[in-house]
């Protein structure tokens, strides 16, 4: 299990990450999750000379972006409640492509 830290994780540490709780990410002190944006961007395929895009998740905050996923990307259990870790204890969960009946929430500033 690996740690990281959004200011510090570099975009390697990013495409290596584990999901499923098994690496972490911490935020600073401070940092809700209500104020993280994710943006799921799908794969698109080769055109031309165009590289394929692979699909993968951007997750942003305060003008910092980091992109998670890659050729192999698995999003099935990212971010089920310990992958992004907040001080105050609000969670931020991202969802699968399938029925995720995990995804609960509570009174701590959650975004699902």
């Amino acid at each position: 299990m690996a740690s990281y830290t959004f200011a510090d994780i570099t975009a390697a540490q990013a495409a290596a990450f584990t999901t499923g709780n098994a690496d972490s990410i911490l935020f600073a002190t401070g940092v809700t999750a209500s104020a993280v944006t994710v943006t799921y961007v799908p794969q698109v395929p080769a055109s031309g000379a165009s590289p394929a895009i692979y699909a993968h998740i951007d997750v942003s905050y305060n003008g910092r972006t980091v992109s998670f996923g890659g050729a192999a990307a698995d999003f099935t259990g990212f971010g089920t409640g310990s992958n992004f870790q907040f001080t105050d204890g609000s969670k931020l969960m991202i969802g699968a492509n399938t029925a995720d009946s995990w995804l609960t929430g509570d009174s701590d500033n959650d975004v699902i």
